[in-house]
């Protein structure tokens, strides 16, 4: 299953709280009503609704990846992947593409399709929604029951890509949580 092209998803988030700036490149508003919101040292965000009802908001770095940190680096090779394709292969790409030919791409590619199974285990829409500098990657599949995950990553810095995670919401809550996702520089 691949990622078809969509709209960018409507961004009215209801009560909403923010915008929280998560690392260099994001901003993020989110629904109000929230019982407690927890920011950590690494700024990853988690909101709690009560109910077993949550959001998480994480960059997820090239170090936490296990990727090589490309950002900056002239020597770099054109074409290589980076922290922010991982993404853009969960979303776009099959078992049945050609594996790249450089042994770090080819890592980067097999984690990414590694955890497709079960990223997309009962999805009915996989999408993927440009503004701007951003990309949006979003299925409504329910990981673990209710847990619905996201991805939103900058065209020009790649070495990190945001997390967005609900449990409890709807997906088209969990659409407008990342519909109200800014660049916070093009």
């Amino acid at each position: 299953m691949v990622a078809a092209p969509a709209p960018w998803p409507e961004s009215r988030v209801e009560g909403g709280v923010g915008p929280f700036v998560m690392g260099t490149l994001f901003k993020v508003t989110v629904p109000g009503g929230a019982i407690k919101y927890t920011v950590l040292a690494d700024g990853d965000v988690t909101v709690d609704y009560g109910s077993d009802r949550w959001l998480g908001l994480q960059v997820i770095t090239a170090e936490e990846s296990q990727v090589p940190r490309r950002e900056g680096q002239e020597s770099v090779r054109p074409g290589a992947l980076v922290n922010a394709d991982i993404p853009r292969i969960l979303y776009s790409k099959t078992l049945n593409d050609a594996e790249p030919t450089h042994i770090e791409d080819r890592r980067i590619w097999r984690s990414a399709l590694m955890y497709k199974g079960s990223a997309f285990n009962d999805s009915t829409q996989v999408t993927l929604a440009e503004r701007g500098s951003l990309t949006a990657y979003l299925t409504d599949a329910m990981v673990a029951g209710n847990t619905t995950v996201g991805y939103v990553t900058h065209k020009r810095l790649r070495d990190s890509y945001l997390h967005v995670q609900t449990k409890g919401f709807t997906f088209d809550e969990f659409r407008r949580i990342v519909g109200s996702i800014e660049a916070l520089r093009e």
